[in-house]
């Protein structure tokens, strides 16, 4: 199972997610047979706000920030191993 908010475009060219609680919660929430992976995207040069690294430091070990250069970690995870 998938969840992911999708930001929206304003009427300015600003992006915003809609969303009710402490902001910085990961972009991408995965489950599947009991097993749940919180992840942060970013891109290649991409880094996480301070909001952002307080999330992932509460979710603890299956909560990541992925970048695409990342990409064996990431089957890594999805496969139920953990890479560093």
């Amino acid at each position: 199972m998938i969840h992911h908010d999708r930001p929206a475009r304003l009427a300015s060219g600003e992006w915003r997610t809609a969303i009710s609680g402490d902001s910085g919660f990961p972009d991408l929430v995965l489950a599947r047979r009991g097993v749940v992976i919180f992840a942060e995207l970013k891109k290649n040069t991409g880094d996480t706000t301070d909001a952002q690294d307080k999330w992932l430091g509460a979710l603890g070990t299956k909560a990541y920030t992925w970048k695409p250069k990342h990409w064996l970690s990431i089957r890594a995870a999805l496969d139920g191993k953990r890479i560093e």
